[in-house]
């Protein structure tokens, strides 16, 4: 938690100041545009069938409380979400890293394709990702627009870097539709596209 606020005080500080909010996050992530790719394409037919019946039910999540967020601005509150999904997602932590999405989420991928479910994203994740790929927000790329009695649009860059080398190997944009709920905010839209290696 204490994390999270220092990151709040950082975004207050400096406009759109993420640099530093995964400066000490760390775990889990790999050349993610074409291991996600492979995933689109390998979870298909049979394969989603029981990747949606084995995925476990999500419950109790380790995820910031409405009160962390009731007392922020839209921007501040897309920073602490953004945060948190991500570092959910780089630390492997499945159960947090799906409950911010809905369960029929949307997930579109410029090179892998589409994705229906929030099963199939985590059974991807989890293959593809876990233990060998880290996501790092493009420090002032986060970009956040209102969507009226919806929720919030969420645009950014981010790198991906290998844990094996601890080099970042590819860029891409991104832009998330959050659904706001009693409280509750959760991606039913997402997008990852323009993915290109980064130059040395």
């Amino acid at each position: 938690m204490r994390s999270i606020v220092a990151n709040i005080a950082s975004y207050n500080n400096e406009e759109y100041g993420v640099a530093l909010f995964f400066s000490t996050r760390s775990s889990a992530f790999r050349c993610a545009a074409q291991r996600i790719a492979h995933a689109f394409t390998r979870l298909s037919g049979c394969v989603v069938l029981v990747a949606c019946m084995s995925f476990p039910a999500i419950a109790e999540p380790n995820r910031p409380p409405s009160s962390v967020l009731s007392g922020l601005s839209l921007e501040a509150k897309m920073v602490v979400l953004d945060t948190d999904f991500f570092d959910a997602y780089n630390q492997c932590d499945l159960r947090r890293f799906g409950d911010y999405m809905v369960p029929n989420v949307e997930f579109l991928h410029d090179q892998g394709g589409l994705m229906l479910s929030r099963a199939m994203v985590v059974a991807a994740t989890k293959k593809y990702i876990c233990g060998k790929v880290r996501r790092e927000l493009v420090p002032g790329s986060l970009r956040v627009y209102p969507i009226k009695n919806y929720g919030a649009l969420a645009m950014g860059e981010h790198r991906f870097c290998e844990l094996a080398t601890q080099q970042c190997v590819g860029i891409a944009k991104f832009t998330h539709v959050w659904r706001e709920r009693n409280g509750k905010w959760q991606m039913t839209r997402i997008l990852s596209y323009d993915h290109q290696p980064l130059k040395p």
